[in-house]
């Protein structure tokens, strides 16, 4: 069923979204695909974040600097934990190797944000 909504929603639940099919309220309570999700890479001690779009294809990616107001380690511990051997994982646990490491090896499109018209 498709929404005949204007605008847009935020949702920032990620119970479920490490299934396949990701079962977290994006997908199933709005039947949508996600913009974007921050992950806290474990590679670094979770000093640096990923931005995967909803294949899990590596957008973006930072290493905040310390004194920024990062969140708590063990808040940033959970956030990985949430997406452990999923799809949106595949970028934060090869951070630092190279691009095509970055990309889930089922993804056969890359979709970006703009070009999917989240923007």
């Amino acid at each position: 069923r498709r929404c005949e909504c204007r605008g847009g929603s935020w949702s920032t639940c990620l119970n479920g979204c490490a299934e396949d099919p990701p079962r977290d309220v994006a997908h199933v309570q709005f039947q949508a695909r996600i913009a974007f999700k921050l992950v806290w890479s474990p590679v670094d001690g979770f000093a640096s974040f990923c931005l995967v779009d909803d294949d899990g294809a590596l957008l973006a990616w930072g290493t905040p600097e310390k004194g920024s107001g990062l969140p708590d380690l063990s808040q940033r511990r959970a956030n990985y934990a949430y997406v452990r051997g999923s799809k949106y994982a595949v970028a934060a646990d090869n951070l630092g190797k190279q691009d095509e490491a970055c990309v889930p090896a089922k993804t056969t499109t890359t979709t970006t944000a703009a070009s999917a018209g989240y923007f």
